[in-house]
């Protein structure tokens, strides 16, 4: 069993499918807004898919799926490795796992400083679901949501320009938001 473990870790031979439907069982109960939570990761990976093409791998969906399971459920490192997920998989997802030693700041430069593609491939897009995402009927005040739009920002800026992501490609997003909040 032990060798059958070690190939699996080796291949990833874990689906997307089999992982969606991990992701189902571990954030049973959450609620992302008014959906079940694990409607999250999969537009985080979905996005990830369509921003970046065939740079987002097979992994770096995978890894998306994940990227709350360590933050947010009982499941951790170890238990993801027993699975049969993948060392790199494991490695990213443990890497998207906030530090609660440090700020949000911090922690996207501890991203951006692994040099980890894929940990910052998702995160980019994790925070581009969070700065997009409707804040209309939440209980943000205006206050919090200007906090929030500024923080998306800034990460999302220091994301595009370590993976090389072109202003053009922000530009619109950015003002689709400004519209969207500075017109209240």
């Amino acid at each position: 069993m032990a060798a059958l473990k070690t190939f699996k870790e080796q291949t990833n031979s874990i689906t997307i499918s089999q992982t969606l439907a991990f992701i189902k069982k571990a954030h049973s109960g959450q609620m992302y807004g008014k959906d079940p939570y694990w409607i999250h990761p999969k537009a985080v990976a979905d996005t990830g898919k369509k921003f970046f093409g065939s740079k987002f791998n097979k992994n770096a969906y995978i890894v998306a799926l994940l990227h709350d399971v360590i933050e947010d459920t009982p499941y951790s490192d170890k238990d993801l490795l027993e699975m049969g997920y993948s060392k790199e998989i494991v490695d990213s997802v443990k890497l998207l796992s906030k530090d609660t030693g440090l700020d949000y700041d911090a922690n996207i430069q501890r991203i951006i400083a692994s040099g980890n593609t894929i940990a910052m491939m998702v995160k980019f897009c994790d925070n581009m679901m969070n700065y997009t995402g409707t804040k209309e009927g939440s209980k943000w005040t205006p206050e919090k949501i200007k906090h929030s739009t500024a923080k998306y920002k800034k990460s999302l800026e220091s994301l595009a320009k370590k993976l090389n992501v072109s202003n053009d490609k922000l530009a619109p997003i950015h003002a689709e938001i400004e519209k969207r909040y500075n017109n209240k």
